[in-house]
């Protein structure tokens, strides 16, 4: 599932993208897109991507962006944590959740590294996403964040995320929930699933 990069978070067109990054000289252009897996010996260089990614907030919102404490070689060996590039240069984390109302993929970290904004990386990762999802059954993805990453939000809804509501659940502070529907089994569901149209 390929979905075109967009103007504000991580996007422009790829072509205009790349170009743009090779003019800085300040990136270098993925021409790998998979997804794959993260191994133990990804485990540094997604540390430093998610440090890069996060450390900014703490003076936005006053508090340490849970990211950076997480322990991503646990991650990698329960199959959760996902990374773009070699060395891991972009990343996610995806844990399956089973719910009263049913099966769901709960992202809890997606980052890109500093250097390597404005590539589509981070549009890539939540399409992955969309497949894994699929794989595993889930009907929907959620994601919980802070409401100062505004930076995220902008790419969540852009790429088909609703605001689901907020809550207070870290520290007292607010909370913003996110979800989209993957895809809507009929009553008389074969096993396959059809995703349903990312927003433009």
């Amino acid at each position: 599932m390929n979905l075109p990069a967009r103007r504000g978070g991580h996007a422009v067109p790829n072509g205009s993208l790349e170009r743009s990054a090779r003019e800085r000289g300040t990136v270098q252009v993925l021409t790998d897109p998979e997804v794959r897996p993260a191994a133990a010996a990804d485990v540094a260089a997604v540390t430093a991507a998610v440090h890069g990614a996060y450390q900014h907030y703490i003076a936005r919102t006053g508090s340490r962006p849970g990211p950076l404490d997480a322990d991503y070689a646990v991650l990698a060996a329960r199959g959760e944590l996902f990374v773009l590039g070699w060395p891991a240069i972009a990343t996610v984390t995806l844990s399956p959740c089973d719910a009263p109302e049913g099966r769901y993929l709960q992202l809890e970290n997606l980052a890109v590294a500093p250097d390597r904004l404005g590539l589509g990386l981070g549009r890539r990762l939540l399409a992955f996403a969309d497949e894994y999802a699929m794989s595993r059954q889930c009907g929907e993805i959620r994601l919980d964040t802070h409401p100062m990453m505004w930076e995220n939000q902008r790419l969540y809804t852009r790429c088909g995320f609703v605001e689901a509501g907020r809550s207070a659940r870290w520290a007292g502070q607010e909370v913003v929930h996110y979800r989209r529907f993957v895809w809507n089994p009929a009553p008389d569901w074969d096993g396959h699933a059809y995703s349903l149209s990312v927003s433009a």
